[in-house]
């Protein structure tokens, strides 16, 4: 097996999870992704967006443009 499937596995795993939060948590999940791409966007390093955005997308939160 190799690292892909591994990769793979992992969000599958990760995204089913996440549908299993309460409507609440995942609200406030999604506030704290928003509020960590803001603050992202504010540094000069590109990497910190990013991160923020695959992590968002993993999680399968939306952030404004």
């Amino acid at each position: 097996m190799t690292w892909k499937f591994w990769v793979e596995i992992g969000i599958r795993i990760l995204g089913a999870l996440v549908r299993l939060l309460s409507p609440e948590i995942r609200k406030v999940m999604e506030d704290l992704m928003v509020e960590w791409y803001e603050k992202a966007k504010q540094t000069d390093n590109p990497w910190d967006d990013y991160l923020v955005e695959l992590v968002a997308q993993l999680l399968g939160v939306e952030l404004p443009e």
